[in-house]
């Protein structure tokens, strides 16, 4: 597996785009540390400390999956075309594209030569509707339009696609708030807005792993006025600029303590499920036939049905244990018990545990999801 497969670290200078030189700097690092990381794992598996119950890191990979099935034109209710450019709304968006990255070649659709089509532009956008407004003003259109001169460049073809991602929805308003701003800045082409995780459609809790209420320990990137002293001078010591000169971007958190830490799960992620380490869902937005074939060939030959029946299985054993441990103190809170406890009494986590055969136990076994259970 390459190193430019695995979650290649990007900065991004004061136009918006992705710069070449830290790109390959990153990329050099990456592969040195991959290689450490991968003969340590052949000799001593350590937990996950982050990504810790392997029902969440199996839907984890299947939401990516999910994007990635949109991105590349491939989702049955698209309209077949795939997307020229992809924003992520940073900071908490930024460990989405980490994973489309990881999981491209792996998950995209693949050319009549059998390789995977290219990916769209990657940019990002710092935004967050606390900030922004409901509205878009005269200055944003234009400031946009200079800070992503890629983007305005692909104006004056047809039919460009941009996405604008965003890690989670719970209202809606920044992913809507920033898709205006954008089709405002770049009328001619066609901009969609997208959610990894969405609460609004009541089938996910607030579950995005890699941070925390109040906490930055796992925030990707900083806003350039909450740099301090020391990471300033760390950061212009690598050449990286870290005051941006538009407010739509942000400046890189270095790879520290736990934003390294993230990044190092998310890598080992996408090389389980490609190595076949980890249960694979794919993606329900694919043609049944893509999808029954996909099942079958990345989980040791399981038909859809016994497929359906070991991952619903695998919820009702795994997946509790990872939202009650979310039940917050504050009875109030999104996550309070009574919230909870009403929402897995309406869900299939209720309902009577399916019989697994044993081509479904052998496979559940495989990843040593029986014991103790």
């Amino acid at each position: 597996m390459s190193a430019e497969s695995l979650l290649p670290h990007q900065e991004q200078d004061a136009a918006g785009q992705i710069t070449a030189r830290s790109e390959e700097v990153a990329l050099q690092g990456l592969a040195s540390a991959v290689s450490r990381s991968e003969s340590k794992v052949q000799n001593e598996v350590e937990p996950y400390g982050i990504f810790t119950n392997p029902y969440e890191r199996m839907e984890y990979i299947h939401l990516t999956d999910d994007l990635i099935t949109t991105l590349d034109g491939s989702d049955e209710l698209g309209d077949g075309q795939p997307y020229d450019a992809v924003v992520y709304l940073d900071s908490s968006a930024r460990p989405v594209d980490w994973m489309v990255r990881g999981l491209w070649s792996f998950a995209a659709r693949k050319d009549e030569q059998g390789n995977p089509v290219p990916r769209p532009e990657i940019l990002f956008a710092n935004m967050d509707a606390r900030r922004m407004g409901p509205s878009a003003s005269a200055d944003d259109t234009e400031s946009l339009a200079q800070t992503y001169p890629s983007l305005a460049a692909m104006s004056g073809a047809s039919d460009k696609k941009v996405l604008i991602v965003d890690e989670i929805a719970v209202s809606g308003d920044t992913i809507s708030q920033a898709v205006d701003r954008f089709r405002k800045a770049f009328p001619d082409l066609a901009v969609n807005g997208y959610a990894w995780m969405d609460e609004r459609n009541k089938k996910d809790f607030d579950n995005v792993r890699w941070y925390e209420r109040g906490s930055d320990r796992y925030r990707a990137v900083l806003d350039p006025t909450e740099i301090d002293d020391g990471t300033r001078a760390k950061l212009e010591d690598k050449g990286i600029n870290p005051y941006s000169k538009s407010k739509w971007l942000a400046v890189p958190n270095p790879e520290q303590g736990d934003v390294k830490k993230l990044r190092g799960e998310i890598q080992r992620m996408v090389q389980e499920v490609q190595n076949g380490k980890m249960p694979y869902w794919p993606s329900t937005k694919r043609s049944d036939e893509d999808y029954d074939r996909q099942v079958a060939a990345q989980n040791d030959g399981l038909s859809p049905r016994e497929f359906g029946v070991f991952r619903t299985w695998f919820k009702q054993h795994y997946a509790p244990n990872s939202i009650l441990g979310q039940i917050r103190k504050d009875a109030d809170g999104p996550l309070s018990e009574r919230e909870v406890r009403r929402n897995l009494s309406t869900r299939e986590l209720q309902e009577p545990r399916p019989v697994l055969n044993e081509r479904t136990k052998r496979f559940a076994d495989k990843f040593g999801l029986l014991t103790n259970r």
